[in-house]
This record gives C-alpha cells, structure tokens and sequence, in this order.
C-alpha cells in the first residue's frame, strides 16, 4: 500500500493538466493509501482533475485497442499507461508479524 500510485498520478497529472490531456487513476483499493493520507490524496487528485476509480483491478491491457479492463468490466482507452505492482512488505516483516496492514 504504497503513497506511490498516488504521487506519480499527480506529478503527471500537473504536465497533463498544463496540455489539456485527461489522466485516469484506476485502482484496486477503496481510497487512497496509506489512510491518514487520503483525505489529502483524494483532494489533491480533485484539484487535478484525475478521473479517480476505486475499488478496480486491472485485468487485461489490450494493446491493439490500447485499453485495459477491469475486474468490474469497465475498459479504459490509455496513451500512456503505467501500472505498479502491489506492495507486499518483506518477508521478515510479515514473519515478524509486523506485515499484515501492507498484505
């Protein structure tokens, strides 16, 4: 559950904003993450103007359409498409019994 997805949407998002190019946020979590932050993410991502979906897995990427599809079977078409993995703490951390918020 990484602030990632987050930050880089909203880094492209300024330089699209700027070229009037629509950026799109698909992701698999309910809201923003980590949680104390996701008030400050989901306002920021408004003042943006990203199109922010929740609670959607990407399952396919169809190239020739140059869309993906979610598990809820919406499609979005992309020009630029960057997807980042989940983020799973290290095994000595969940072994710890540290990992389970970030499983």
């Amino acid at each position: 559950m990484s602030p990632a997805p987050y930050e880089a949407t909203l880094l492209i998002a300024e330089i699209a904003k700027e070229r009037g190019i629509k950026v799109t946020l698909v992701d698999a979590n309910t809201a923003p993450q980590p949680p104390p932050k996701a008030r400050i993410f989901r306002e920021w991502i408004d003042k943006q103007g990203v199109e922010y979906v929740p609670n959607q897995r990407i399952v396919r990427i169809v190239l020739e359409k140059r869309t993906v599809v979610t598990d809820k079977g919406e499609s979005f078409e992309f020009n630029l498409l960057s997807i980042l993995p989940r983020n799973l703490a290290p095994a000595f951390v969940r072994n710890a019994g540290l990992g389970a918020t970030f499983m």
